[in-house]
């Protein structure tokens, strides 16, 4: 699957990471000054990072997870059992960062349209904090966490609507190290009218009419948790107004824009799909709407 990258959206394009012989400048990194809020949170997640360590605070941070007790057979019913007591596996092809090359992410900063919508930052922020989706850390609490890799994150304005959050993690090839170890096959895209005629049909007519039902999850990705050792892979250099303060954001759950994020989020959908209770559940809460 292609990943996007900020570098897709001409009003947000991100520099070329290529060098080039005219540039020997850097540019300033654009900050924000975290909200008293915000900041609340940051220093009451450094305490507990430093206390009782990465793997318990996300445990603390995660809310009551959204895959139910496995209770039905299925060929990959492993899986969903995974990403519930596990999480979503992170596996790259090469070896971790050295710290040249993380100081080079921090340096470099986020994309400049960070600091053109600060308040949506610090809001979007508080709000994921709260729903257990993401932590924002200092950088001198997380430097030493194995597999810490930065990408860069930016905001796309959107004509009546409000901006999005969004994180490159093609930028510095994260994308491109990670593993393929979720199959693709999960995603189906095109003949979706096809798709739907074979299943009505294949239906059996005993059950009575074929109804069809189109279900949008809000917050899809945010409902499945990464394995917690594999997080600081997925870090982000968060804005801050002080330079000798960095800070770093951690996802929890599946970010948008990381390569594995959609065939694990349709894996996982697809195999609960096959449990005889979840549909007997949504039917009932729909007659009752």
């Amino acid at each position: 699957m292609a990943s996007i990258s900020l570098q897709d959206h001409p009003e947000t394009r991100l520099p070329s990471s290529q060098p080039t012989k005219k540039s020997k400048t850097t540019k300033p990194t654009p900050t924000v000054k975290p909200s008293a809020e915000l900041g609340t949170y940051i220093t009451r997640d450094a305490e507990l990072l430093r206390r009782i360590g990465l793997k318990r605070l996300v445990q603390q941070c995660w809310r009551r997870g959204d895959i139910a007790p496995i209770k039905f057979t299925h060929d990959a019913a492993y899986l969903l059992k995974q990403y519930k007591t596990r999480g979503v596996p992170v596996k790259v092809r090469t070896p971790h960062w050295s710290p040249a090359k993380i100081h080079q992410a921090l340096a470099r900063g986020p994309h400049r349209s960070c600091l053109e919508h600060t308040d949506f930052l610090e809001e979007e922020f508080v709000d994921m904090i709260l729903k257990g989706q993401w932590i924002v850390l200092p950088y001198e609490d997380v430097k030493k966490l194995p597999g810490l890799c930065l990408s860069p994150p930016g905001v796309i304005p959107q004509r009546g609507r409000r901006p999005r959050w969004i994180v490159d993690y093609s930028y510095y090839g994260v994308n491109d190290e990670i593993l393929p170890l979720i199959k693709e096959e999960s995603m189906q895209f095109g003949h979706a009218l096809d798709r739907l005629l074979r299943e009505i049909l294949l239906a059996n007519p005993t059950n009575g009419y074929t109804e069809m039902l189109k279900v949008d999850l809000s917050d899809g990705f945010y409902r499945i948790n990464l394995n917690i050792e594999d997080i600081p892979k997925l870090g982000v250099v968060f804005p801050s107004s002080d330079p000798n303060k960095k800070l770093v954001a951690l996802p929890l759950v599946l970010p948008m824009r990381w390569k594995n994020s959609p065939p694990a989020f349709c894996t996982a959908t697809l195999i609960a799909c096959y449990e005889k209770s979840f549909w007997q559940t949504l039917l009932m809460a729909i007659q009752k709407c």
